[in-house]
């Protein structure tokens, strides 16, 4: 199935079968895929000429709904991403600590201030 994309700079064809379509709905595998999703690339050499695996994140399933990173992994929402790090939980509307609307279970030094009415950043 042929398709047309605008990727903000420049328009792009897509020739994927519709079984290509929907694995890669279903499970996007980006440390392996290509990004043209014409091959898999699992194995690497190091600076020594030894193959290694790489390491398959991100993974994402059900059309990026869930995203599993090396650091955590995110879930998105209809008030924007639900993202579980190595150090914070949190819900942000772009996906980024910086436009977290709230934490769970522990949050930044900065926020724990802010909240309890000492800082500058209170809202």
């Amino acid at each position: 199935m042929r398709s047309w994309h605008w990727n903000g700079e420049r328009w792009y064809e897509r020739n994927f079968s519709i079984f290509k379509r929907i694995r890669i709905w279903f499970l996007c595998v980006g440390g392996w895929e290509r990004a043209n999703h014409t091959r898999w690339e699992i194995l690497w050499r190091d600076g020594q000429g030894k193959l290694k695996i790489k390491d398959p994140t991100p993974v994402g399933l059900f059309g990026h709904l869930i995203v599993f990173y090396g650091w955590g992994w995110n879930v998105r929402t209809r008030r924007g991403w639900f993202v579980k790090g190595t150090e914070y939980t949190y819900l942000s509307p772009d996906g980024t600590p910086s436009g977290a609307e709230a934490y769970y279970f522990d949050a930044p030094p900065e926020v724990k201030v802010a909240a309890q009415g000492k800082g500058e950043f209170n809202r």
